[in-house]
C-alpha cells in the first residue's frame, strides 16, 4: 500500500540561511519523498537572499520524486494567511505539515507522525517532541492543557507514550486535511502570528477532532529566527493573541474580568522592557481589537 500523501509547508521571511538548512534536512527523511509535496512561501523578504531559497527549491524538485514549489508574496500577508494560502495546494494530500524553517526533524519523525494518525482516525492534529538547540536540549514542546481562565499550560514530558491534550506546539504540526477542510481555513488570519496553533486546536476540538502529542517523533528547534527581528510586534501579538484565543471558550466580558488582575504585572513588564507592546497588546486582547493587513505591514516596516 502506498504511503499517505503529505503536503509540507515552510515559510521564509528574512531568514534564508535557516530556511536553506531546513530544505536540505528534508532529503534526510526516511518517509518516501515521492509521496511528499513541498511548498515554500517567501513572505516578501527584503534581505536579498530569498533568491537562494528559490534556487534551492527548484533544485529539490524531482529529487527522489519530491515535488517542490516556491512562491513569493509581493507584500507580507501575515504568517497565518501565508499558511492558509497553501491549503489550495492540499486537495490531493492526506495530511498537511506545518514545518517551521528553524526546525530539523529526526529522519523517522514524519513517518511516525503519519503512522500515529493512520492508527487514530479521530486525531485531527499531532506534534512531535522538539528540543532546543540539540538532542540533549530542554524540551520546547509538550502536551498542553488549556485553561479558559489562564490560557495554555504546558505539561511536563514524562515518557514516550502519545498523550491526548488540548493543544500542541505549532512549530511542527501534522494535520488531517479533511479536518482542516471542515474548518474552512487552517489558521485564523487575524492572529498574524503567535497562539495561532492554540486557536486551531480548540476549533478542531469543537468539531470533534483531538490533538495529540507524539513524543516518539522528535526533532530539534532553533526558535526566534524571524520573530526576533520584530520585537515590538512580537510582544504585542503574544499578549493580544493569548487573550483573543480565550474568547473562543468564554464571553469577552468574562475573560476581561478574569484578566484584569494581571494588569499590574503587564504594566510592570512594559516599564521594565521600556516598551508599550505588552500593555497595548494586553488591552487590545481585552477589547477584541483586530487589524487589517495595512497595519501589519506598517508595523513590520517599523522594526
Amino acid at each position: 500500500m502506498a504511503a499517505p500523501r503529505l503536503l509540507v509547508v515552510m515559510l521564509n521571511w528574512n531568514a534564508s540561511a535557516m530556511t536553506l538548512g531546513g530544505l536540505d534536512d528534508l532529503l534526510g527523511w526516511e518517509y518516501p519523498l515521492d509521496r511528499v509535496s513541498l511548498l515554500v512561501h517567501d513572505n516578501a523578504s527584503n534581505d536579498g537572499d530569498w533568491q537562494a531559497v528559490a534556487e534551492r527549491v527548484a533544485a529539490l524538485d524531482g529529487r527522489r520524486g519530491l515535488r517542490a514549489v516556491f512562491r513569493r508574496f509581493a507584500a507580507h500577508p501575515g504568517v497565518t494567511a501565508s499558511f492558509n494560502a497553501a491549503l489550495a495546494e492540499a486537495a490531493s494530500a492526506d495530511y498537511v505539515i506545518r514545518l517551521d524553517n528553524d526546525v530539523r526533524l529526526d529522519p523517522q519523525a514524519a513517518g511516525r507522525l503519519v503512522a500515529f494518525m493512520e492508527a487514530n482516525p479521530t486525531a485531527g492534529v499531532c506534534a512531535p517532541l522538539l528540543r532546543v538547540g540539540g538532542p540533549e536540549g530542554r524540551p520546547l514542546s509538550g502536551p498542553v492543557r488549556f485553561d479558559p481562565a489562564q490560557g495554555s499550560i504546558c505539561q511536563p514530558v514524562t515518557g514516550a507514550v502519545p498523550v491526548a491534550c488540548d493543544l500542541v506546539d505549532g512549530a511542527v504540526m501534522l494535520a488531517r486535511r479533511v479536518a482542516l477542510d471542515g474548518l474552512g481555513h487552517w489558521f485564523d488570519p487575524d492572529l498574524f502570528l503567535f497562539h495561532e496553533e492554540e486557536d486551531l486546536c480548540l476549533r478542531l476540538d469543537a468539531a470533534g477532532w483531538r490533538s495529540w502529542f507524539v513524543p516518539e517523533a522528535g526533532g530539534v528547534a532553533f526558535p526566534g529566527t524571524s520573530t526576533g527581528r520584530t520585537p515590538w510586534l512580537s510582544q504585542y501579538l503574544d499578549h493580544r493573541n493569548r487573550i483573543l484565543v480565550m474568547h473562543l471558550l468564554r464571553p469577552r466580558w468574562r475573560v476581561g474580568l478574569g484578566q484584569l488582575r494581571h494588569a499590574p504585572r503587564i504594566l510592570a513588564r512594559s516599564l521594565r522592557r521600556r516598551s508599550t507592546a505588552p500593555l497595548l497588546g494586553f488591552l487590545a486582547g481585552l477589547l477584541g481589537v483586530r487589524h487589517d493587513a495595512a497595519w501589519w505591514r506598517r508595523k513590520l516596516g517599523e522594526r
